[in-house]
Parts: C-alpha cells; sequence; structure tokens
C-alpha cells in the first residue's frame, strides 16, 4: 500500500514510521528529514494547501502524524500553532487526500482529549478545555467530517504517551499504568491501514494500560490490537 505519512519526522513518527516501511510503500511528508529516516521523503509546509495534492497521486492511505511544537509550553503563540497542525493542516491534508481518492486515513489524536484521562470510554464525548487537548479534539471533528464527506473508513487512533519500549519497559513515574510501549503503537497503526472497516469514523484507544483504568475494548473489538509488552 502507498502511504503518505504527513509530519512523519517527528518523536512519535519515529517509533511508527519504520515498521510501517518494512510492511508498506512510505513517503514521509515534514518540514525536515529525521536522521532516522533513509527512505522517501519529500520537505512540506502543512498549511500550504497548494503543495498537498501532489503528495496524493497514488497514494491508497493518508497517516496523520503532524505535531506542534513542545518549547514554549502553554505560551499564547504555542496554543496557536497546536491548533494551525492539529485542526486546520489536518483539514487540508484531509482534504486533498479525500479529493485525490485516497481511500483510508488514519488520523494521531490523543487521550488529551478528555480532562481526565481515565475510566473513559471511547464513545465518551471529549471534554479537555486546555489549548493541546482541545486542538486535538477539534481534529477529531475534522477526521469526522473526512470520513462523512468522501465515505471513507477514518481511524483517529487516541494515543496515551508513547514510549519506546526500552524506556517503557523500565518505566516507573506515576503515568507509567496508561503509557504504551513504541512496537505496540507501531502494531496499532498497521491494524488501522489493514483492518477491513466500513466507511466511518472510529476512536479506538491505545495504551498499554497496566493500572486498567483505560477502556482498551474498542481497540481489541475493532482492530484486533492489543498491547503485547508488559
Amino acid at each position: 500500500m502507498r502511504i503518505v505519512v504527513i509530519g512523519g519526522a517527528g518523536r512519535v513518527a519515529s517509533l511508527v514510521v519504520p515498521p510501517l516501511s518494512r510492511e508498506h510503500d512510505v513517503l514521509v511528508a515534514d518540514r525536515r528529514r529525521a536522521e532516522w529516516w533513509t527512505g522517501e521523503h519529500t520537505q512540506i509546509d502543512i498549511l500550504d494547501h497548494q503543495s498537498l495534492p501532489a503528495l496524493f497521486e497514488g497514494a491508497e492511505a493518508l497517516v496523520y502524524m503532524a505535531m506542534g511544537p513542545l518549547e514554549d509550553w502553554g505560551s499564547t503563540d504555542w496554543a496557536r500553532q497546536h491548533f494551525d497542525v492539529n485542526v486546520t493542516g489536518l483539514y487540508l491534508a484531509t482534504q486533498a487526500a479525500g479529493q485525490a481518492g485516497v481511500r483510508r486515513i488514519v488520523h494521531t489524536s490523543s487521550g488529551s482529549v478528555f480532562s481526565d484521562w481515565t475510566h473513559r470510554d471511547p464513545g465518551a464525548r471529549p471534554d479537555a478545555g486546555d489549548p493541546y487537548g482541545l486542538s486535538k479534539a477539534c481534529g477529531e471533528v475534522v477526521a469526522q467530517a473526512a470520513a462523512n464527506q468522501f465515505s471513507i473508513p477514518v481511524v483517529a487512533l487516541r494515543l496515551f504517551l508513547p514510549t519506546p519500549d526500552d524506556d517503557y519497559v523500565v518505566m516507573a513515574d506515576p503515568r507509567s499504568g496508561i503509557a504504551t510501549a513504541g512496537s505496540d503503537v507501531a502494531a496499532a497503526y498497521l491494524a488501522a491501514l489493514s483492518t477491513d472497516l466500513a466507511p466511518g469514523f472510529y476512536t479506538p484507544h491505545i495504551s498499554g494500560n497496566r493500572d486498567g483504568t483505560i477502556s482498551i475494548g474498542s481497540a481489541r473489538e475493532l482492530l484486533g490490537w492489543e498491547p503485547r509488552i508488559p
């Protein structure tokens, strides 16, 4: 499958893109080239809508992994950039992909769409009020609109603290109960791309769930996914 990964040079992408590339034909589209990526790459600005249609020539799927900055966390400019990436950029990308005939979109969402991450059912309505969580929740609205507009499956993976496997195994801080090992995160993306799904919008929770507080039943039922790294 020909897959365009927008934001494919980021931290979470470093956990996901290499395993994707072993099974699929991957084009990474990002403002920079990651040192760990030796495959096909094109430099883009996600807000430059005129550059997007060419990305999807011959593509079958879009994986959206673009992320806002970590620097100046909480500042006004930081918040604006997250809305640019998580809402406007996602809208432009899904429009270009849908109009090009892409038949599946996997969107990188987050457990942060909820003000309280724990004990949340995937069908619960997002209620985050902080800029990051709210921008992710607004992004899910955009993703759902794309599913409806183009009559395709759109899977918004709500990730919970993706962590490299080695770090995950020894993780001991309070967040370790909901974090997810990188190889398990990658497996979720692979499943979201390959599972036979009817057109619609899906929001499975992807968590290692060591403490049993995250509802991951929909990931198991929808994608056949469950965490493998204890």
